[in-house]
């Protein structure tokens, strides 16, 4: 035992590696504005730009100047009716000016906002109702009635924000005196929960003030900047849309789009309105892209494209370069807000890697092995992170957070901020080194694959199939039988000179409409993989089932390739 415990905290790294790892590529150190709360900064910005364009939501607009003084005025309500300090309010609030008064009438009157997307399921709201204990919940009348029936066991107080106005009105408009402090919370936003029941993640402004504030410093943002709002406000990603601008003197627009809509009328809004800022994932890039060639005004170049959330694969960033001046490659859990490294590039070699890049501003990230020891460069290994982003925990979890957030074995003696520094969240994901310093993203340690006792790397047979003349995008997916035991699935989308156009039906079984193909597949495939990194079904698409987050739906794609095993 005692020769064990030896070997696993041995390092094979030499001092100099070692300090390579833990110090000279985690050297993030940037001052903030550490005395200040999140809606401190809009409040300055209104200041400076009264008279700016803060939102626009259909053809109305409110000023800076104005925002801020609505937003006062729902804030003293909200005091009278008791919210304080790290006193929790939701908000299930469609696209409007409205979803924006309530989160900053919330922040102001010192409460932390619990978002709640109305297009999510019944039941998922209803468990973050009862699980975050609300007791105050701010609501459009019409979603209130559409959910009256729904949320009938919630018991707290509804507050119908857009019924309130002559109320409102008659409240002082000036900036309320300031309660809360840098250490209390700014909002919960829960996780997916697809491991398991979500998690609510505790963010206090301390986390949010510093990363938007330096988010506003990277992307070098200015007043005729402009945003657009349209992904779900139950996750972080989205404070890139509406807040950040908010600090910044930019303008934001407000896009309410749904699953039902045309991804065409999404991107005519982008041009029509000369959006210069497009935070979106890589798989609704994807099925974005299509219809890029058919959009008026699209002479318009967006500044900045910002995507995370999920791999984002070689080719299609290839493709992406053609599109925006600069493309944003951002990794980061909600535990460690918003964005925790960042890549960017404005063209794409076929020699580069598709990176996360390095830590930004003030977070630090460790790739250890199972003992935490750091591994080498180009050696695959869990992603940790430290530095001021970490969330204090999650709600009413605190075995969770005992388990997630761990003691930060690699504390400097000589790092002046090393209180901040104390604790390292333990993702789940995998990656690794490049040797020059920036990170690959490898995916979730849920997903790692074996096959005949061989580990399978999913992204490399991805990158391997897109790099076909005829293959536009590609997701592998593992599927297991009791019989012929675990085997691959291959979902491919064609370029469109292979299909036009697709299939009505959404799913094309590849033994019938295209042998051609799926034969020069495998043997494209086994000139370098072994075969059974070869997936035993290639499963045409002609575009990406995804969730509410925006992510690839795998679990939707399983269910097309069942209903191809076993037709009604």
């Amino acid at each position: 035992m005692r020769k064990s415990k030896i070997l696993n905290n041995y390092s094979i790294l030499n001092f100099h590696e070692r300090h390579q790892l833990l110090v000279e590529w985690n050297n993030t150190k940037k001052d903030y504005p550490e005395n200040k709360v999140l809606h401190q900064l809009f409040e300055e910005q209104a200041e400076k730009t009264p008279n700016q364009i803060a939102i626009v939501y259909k053809n109305e607009e409110l000023t800076y100047a104005q925002l801020n003084q609505k937003a006062n005025q729902l804030a003293r309500y909200l005091r009278e009716i008791g919210i304080g300090p790290d006193m929790l309010v939701a908000i299930a609030v469609e696209k409007s000016f409205e979803m924006i008064i309530g989160v900053l009438g919330i922040l102001k009157a010192g409460g932390a906002y619990v978002p709640l997307d109305p297009d999510y399921p019944i039941e998922r709201l209803q468990f973050l109702l009862k699980d975050a204990k609300i007791s105050v919940l701010l609501i459009q009348s019409h979603l209130q009635n559409k959910l009256k029936k729904d949320l009938s066991v919630y018991t707290g107080q509804i507050i119908i924000i857009d019924k309130f106005q002559e109320i409102l009105l008659r409240k002082n408009s000036n900036n309320l005196t300031q309660i809360v402090h840098p250490y209390h919370l700014a909002y919960v936003i829960y996780s997916s929960g697809s491991t398991g029941l979500p998690k609510g993640v505790l963010i206090e402004h301390e986390k949010i003030v510093q990363r938007l504030f330096f988010l506003k410093d990277l992307y070098q943002l200015k007043y005729d900047d402009s945003f657009i709002h349209y992904s779900s406000i139950s996750i972080d990603a989205s404070l890139e849309e509406y807040l950040l601008p908010l600090i910044s003197g930019a303008k934001c627009y407000f896009f309410s789009y749904t699953k039902d809509h045309d991804p065409r009328s999404l991107l005519e809004f982008i041009y029509a309105n000369k959006i210069t800022t497009f935070n979106s994932t890589p798989s609704f890039l994807q099925n974005l892209e299509k219809f890029y060639s058919g959009v008026v005004n699209n002479n318009h170049i967006i500044k900045r494209i910002l995507t995370g959330g999920e791999s984002l694969s070689q080719s299609l960033a290839k493709r992406l370069v053609s599109k925006a001046e600069t493309i944003w490659n951002l990794y980061g859990p909600t535990e460690t807000t918003i964005d925790a490294t960042a890549f960017s590039f404005s063209t794409m070699t076929e020699a580069e890697n598709v990176c996360i890049g390095r830590p930004v501003a003030n977070m630090k990230i460790y790739i250890l092995d199972t003992y935490l020891n750091p591994v080498p460069i180009g050696e695959i290994g869990e992603i940790y992170i430290g530095g001021t982003g970490l969330a204090r925990g999650y709600l009413n979890r605190p075995d969770l957070t005992a388990q997630r957030f761990i003691p930060n074995p690699f504390i400097e003696s000589n790092d002046l901020n090393q209180r901040k520094c104390l604790r390292l969240h333990k993702t789940e994901d995998l990656g690794r080194y490049l040797p020059d310093g920036n990170i690959e993203f490898l995916g979730r340690i849920e997903d790692l694959v074996m096959i005949n006792d061989s580990r399978v790397e999913l992204q490399d047979i991805e990158l391997a199939l897109t790099q076909h003349n005829d293959i536009n995008y590609a997701i592998v997916i593992p599927k297991e039988d009791k019989v012929v035991g675990k085997y691959l699935i291959a979902f491919l989308i064609p370029h469109d000179n292979v299909i036009t156009p697709l299939s009505k039906s959404f799913i094309i079984q590849e033994e019938d409409n295209f042998p051609t193909l799926v034969e020069e597949l495998n043997n494209h495939l086994s000139r370098s993989f072994p075969n059974y990194m070869i997936p035993s079904r290639f499963i045409f698409i002609d575009k990406i089932p995804l969730t509410p987050n925006g992510k690839v739906n795998k679990k939707a794609l399983l269910y097309l390739y069942h209903t191809l095993q076993h037709p009604e």
